[in-house]
């Protein structure tokens, strides 16, 4: 038994891409954009954003707590054992403003 997807989504993108890349490949156009958007990491609101809002797509972000920082688990006492965590830029200044 086949069943058919409704509508196509993408979130490992590059904004440049998504308008054309279905039209190109002549398949169905992209209805939703899942990119990371939180209090933290905002860089969706310069192109994602204003990209889904023109071509009529829906945002479904993934990371809305940024990764538990936003949940009041870590802080500048706390942090999280995850070195892919620890290492990201957005993450290490927003634990560090915190701190001083």
């Amino acid at each position: 038994m086949f069943h058919r997807a409704r509508e196509l989504g993408i979130n490992f993108f590059d904004t440049a891409d998504v308008q054309g890349i279905s039209a190109k490949e002549g398949l169905a156009r992209f209805e939703m954009i899942e990119p990371m958007y939180n209090l933290v990491k905002r860089q969706a609101e310069v192109e994602i954003l204003p990209l889904a809002h023109a071509e009529n797509m829906g945002v479904i972000t993934y990371s809305p707590l940024g990764a538990g920082l936003l949940t009041g688990k870590y802080g500048a006492g706390k942090r999280p054992e995850s070195a892919g965590w620890s290492t990201m830029p957005a993450m290490q200044t927003s634990t560090a403003s915190r701190a001083t």
